[in-house]
């Protein structure tokens, strides 16, 4: 299993290119996308494809409230000093809750969904550049050792938090259970507010370490700058991470054309 998300806006921007890529792609694995309150009526459809509504259950919609209705830090907007109020407001992505929370609720309900025992979450703004190895996602936790019993495989760096615009989870053990619990409580107890950033990096690689969860990482150069490409995921994905290379790689309408007609 395969999740991920995005808003409305995100859906245009790069969310059906990624839909039909994965479809086109990734052909033995299924797609359950988290959306914000609703998407295209001519949205691809499919067996292996699956929407969910963040906005059908009561803990998102009322933490987003809280969320919204309090300081707008939690949206990432920096506080300026009173002398330079004629200034913008500075926004920083690391102590951006409203935003990266949802990420981690997602992760969190996947993780009790009867039936799935391995998922892994992909950023919606990766793009699928060629056809995925067979049952990558199965045997991702032995990484190529069947003596290894990994819980948790991801993008290690050396230098700073994991990158997660992908990180794959085993959840048949009760330490994920744990896990999941931990990373989402972190948020909506309010937590997050006493750590050092508040995005999903931050908490998941906190959570791990405290849990010391079996973890094996992708990347061979963990001191590289773009580990998700570096890695051997990136031989079928590629990571347009930052909103220049979300406008590079935005809607191909040719190509999607292409794409739907290859799928059908």
């Amino acid at each position: 299993m395969i999740i991920t998300s995005f808003s409305q806006k995100g859906y245009h921007q790069y969310g059906k290119n990624f839909i039909l890529e994965f479809l086109e792609n990734w052909p033995d694995e299924e797609l359950t996308v988290y959306y914000e309150r609703g998407y295209p009526s001519s949205a691809p459809q499919d067996e292996r494809l699956t929407w969910v509504n963040l906005y059908d259950f009561k803990d998102f919609k009322r933490f987003e409230d809280r969320l919204n209705s309090s300081d707008p830090l939690f949206g990432g907007v920096m506080h300026i000093k009173q002398e330079d109020a004629t200034r913008k407001p500075v926004y920083n992505f690391r102590f951006d809750a409203r935003r990266f929370y949802r990420k981690v609720w997602c992760m969190e309900h996947m993780s009790r969904q009867e039936g799935v025992e391995k998922f892994a979450w992909v950023d919606a703004d990766v793009q699928f550049v060629d056809k995925a190895p067979e049952n990558f996602l199965e045997n991702l936790f032995t990484l190529d050792d069947p003596t290894k019993e990994l819980y948790i495989v991801h993008l290690n760096r050396e230098w700073l938090y994991s990158e997660t615009g992908f990180i794959a989870f085993r959840t048949d053990t009760e330490i994920m259970s744990l896990f999941f619990a931990m990373a989402k409580n972190t948020y909506l107890s309010g937590a997050f507010r006493y750590l050092g950033e508040w995005h999903d990096c931050y908490v998941l690689d906190l959570v791990m370490r405290q849990l010391d969860v079996p973890r094996g990482s992708l990347v061979q150069d963990e001191k590289s700058d773009h580990v998700f490409n570096d890695s051997m995921i990136g031989q079928f994905m590629i990571h347009n991470k930052g909103p220049e290379r979300k406008k590079a790689a935005q809607d191909d309408p040719e190509g999607n054309k292409e794409r739907e007609r290859r799928i059908a």
